[in-house]
């Protein structure tokens, strides 16, 4: 296959995204695996996707200039063939900007009609000089305008960030956004140490750098190498960022505890907190079946640990009480991951706040319910937002008084702590952003949890 291959690819997976709840890293598993490209055509896929997620909001803030409608009134496909033609050849050398246009035209000819095809071919043509001369509005006068335009961000996100972080920190927040992200390993029990996966990676070519505060996780500054996958296929170690990787150290391990995960896929918070533990029965619950079963492969790397898997709505809980430790690794905005997850910034609104708070409330609630004597409820999100963090803690307080509330500063280094929280910014650590609290819930009385039945065939059905 050629490169346009990769494009086609791409522009399926921006019509399904805008028609479906999915996320792009869950369609481009999808659509790859079926597509079957060379190595080089499914790294282009990947590079337009995210890069086009990226930088939609400059990209649309440009068509609007250069195109003679409102972008509103252009067929979908249409308007996605134009930013994905006007992001090679904005942001990728490597694609001479004649390429980018004949590609950009016969996918159009293939998704709309000869005028489309005309309209594209001549916007994009004509975007080079155009761009050049192209000015964002004036910061002093128009600091939002200016920051959508430059960063390629919502204005509602920037509004609220403008608020609480100044021009200043939020352009460094924007623009750590923008960057291609860093991977981050974390070494699986006894299988690897973090010095084991360096001198791995080193022979690899890759560069690898230790963890800033989480002693088996292994950075690669660099992003995504290739050969990071015979790592991963070795099953020593798995993608897991340092930010998620401090919510199972603020969880306070122990030996054999008894773990649900009430919102548990991919799963990766559920089985460190497992591995700290040794010994460990966890039983993992999620809306989505099949995300509980993405989750099966890298849960069976986890030894001496028994998982049992469960479809389940938290708000809902279909398991018994007793419990020394229930995560709540709530739906949120993902505010603190949109350098990883950049579709997401674009699938959100600022309604949504409301909406996921009351839900994070309503799981949290449930999810006392579900502690042994003695146990922890742990609540954690991705989100920068006040509303979905510290707000709906003390929501959670007022209507548990007797409840206590575990500082973080006694497990966790003071440089990820506010307050009481695991608190992190990217734009202050090259990690993602995270929250965690953790809750001592009034003493009561449970009988020891034996794993529902049933739970292990609810997901391998």
């Amino acid at each position: 296959m050629t490169d346009r291959s990769a494009r086609d690819v791409a522009l399926r997976i921006f019509l399904a995204w805008e028609s479906s709840r999915h996320t792009a890293d869950v369609l481009l598993d999808r659509m790859l695996a079926r597509a079957e490209l060379p190595p080089r055509d499914h790294d282009l896929a990947i590079e337009l996707v995210r890069g086009v997620f990226r930088w939609r909001g400059r990209l649309d803030w440009q068509l609007e200039t250069l195109v003679d409608r409102p972008l509103s009134d252009l067929h979908p496909p249409i308007l996605w063939i134009l930013r994905l033609g006007l992001y090679q050849m904005t942001h990728l050398d490597r694609i001479p900007a004649h390429a980018a246009v004949s590609s950009s035209v016969d996918l159009a000819k293939q998704y709309g009609h000869r005028g489309s095809a005309a309209l594209v071919n001549a916007v994009l043509r004509r975007a080079p000089e155009r761009i050049e001369t192209m000015v964002e509005p004036d910061a002093a006068e128009d600091p939002v305008g200016h920051l959508a335009a430059r960063t390629s961000h919502p204005r509602w996100i920037l509004e609220r960030w403008l608020k609480r972080f100044g021009f200043a920190g939020t352009l460094r927040l924007a623009a750590r956004n923008n960057e291609r992200p860093q991977v981050t390993l974390r070494a699986l029990g006894d299988r690897a140490s973090a010095e084991d996966l360096i001198a791995d990676l080193r022979d690899l070519g890759v560069e690898a750098v230790p963890g800033l505060y989480v002693p088996e996780t292994v950075r690669i500054p660099g992003g995504w190498h290739p050969r990071l996958r015979e790592i991963l296929d070795a099953g020593i170690a798995i993608v897991q960022d340092e930010g998620a990787a401090l919510v199972a150290v603020a969880s306070r391990p122990v030996p054999g505890a008894a773990v649900l995960d009430v919102c548990a896929a991919p799963g990766g918070k559920a089985i460190h907190f497992a591995l700290l533990c040794g010994e460990a029965s966890v039983v993992a619950a999620d809306r989505s079946l099949e995300r509980l079963r993405n989750m099966k492969p890298p849960a069976l790397l986890a030894e001496n640990v028994s998982f049992h898997f469960l479809v389940a709505d938290g708000r809902h809980p279909a398991a018994r009480s007793g419990f020394s430790r229930v995560l709540v690794d709530a739906p949120c905005t993902n505010t603190g991951v949109l350098g990883r997850r950049p579709d997401a910034k674009w699938r959100r609104e600022a309604a949504d706040l409301s909406r996921l708070s009351r839900l994070q409330g309503e799981i949290l609630d449930a999810s006392r319910e579900l502690a042994s004597v003695g146990g922890l409820l742990v609540y954690s999100t991705c989100s920068l937002e006040s509303e979905e963090n510290e707000d709906v803690i003390r929501a959670y307080l007022e209507r548990h008084p007797s409840d206590n509330l575990l500082p973080a500063g006694d497990v966790l280094p003071e440089e990820v702590v506010r307050g009481d929280f695991l608190c992190t910014n990217p734009a202050k650590d090259p990690i993602d952003g995270a929250f965690a609290a953790v809750i001592q819930p009034k003493s009561r009385s449970f009988p020891v949890m034996h794993p529902p039945k049933g739970a292990d065939r609810a997901a391998s059905s």
